[in-house]
């Protein structure tokens, strides 16, 4: 039995990316019982190697980051999913992912292709604005404008 305990541990330390199950087949006994004897040694049960992700260099601002399925950065990501454009209303810049721009251009009777809003105060704003309301100072409810 301690044959079987030292050829574990031996696969465990020599190889720390092999999982229970892969020890278990080697030494010729289970993964749970590959667990137990690991536990007992106070070594990892889990494997070192597969799954872990590497660093990678963002082409945007140079930063290492960690990732495997993404091109940059978290604050340089918008470099590859949407474009800046100003808000109708305000004027504020507003990320819009590059999907919207294309759906919207396909689809221009649902739509005003160039209207882009940074929040939906603005866009009511903008609706009150064109349709003729505007803000009355003493209750701040929208009235129509008096001519």
């Amino acid at each position: 039995m301690n044959a079987t305990r030292d050829k574990v541990i031996q696969s465990r330390l020599t190889y720390p990316e092999l999982t229970l199950a892969a020890i278990g087949d080697k030494c010729g006994v289970s993964r749970e019982r590959v667990r137990q004897i690991l536990k007992v040694a106070q070594l990892p049960t889990k494997s070192q190697g597969y799954g872990t992700k590497t660093f990678q260099h963002c082409p945007g601002c140079n930063k290492q980051y960690r990732g495997s399925y993404t091109h940059y950065c978290a604050s340089c990501r918008h470099i590859e999913t949407g474009t800046l454009i100003p808000c109708a209303h305000c004027g504020k810049l507003k990320l819009v992912p590059n999907t919207l721009i294309r759906y919207r251009a396909k689809h221009p009777e649902s739509y005003n292709p160039g209207q882009y809003f940074c929040k939906r105060t603005c866009f009511l704003g903008w609706v009150a604005r064109t349709a003729g309301f505007r803000v009355n100072p003493q209750n701040s409810r929208w009235k129509i404008k008096e001519s």
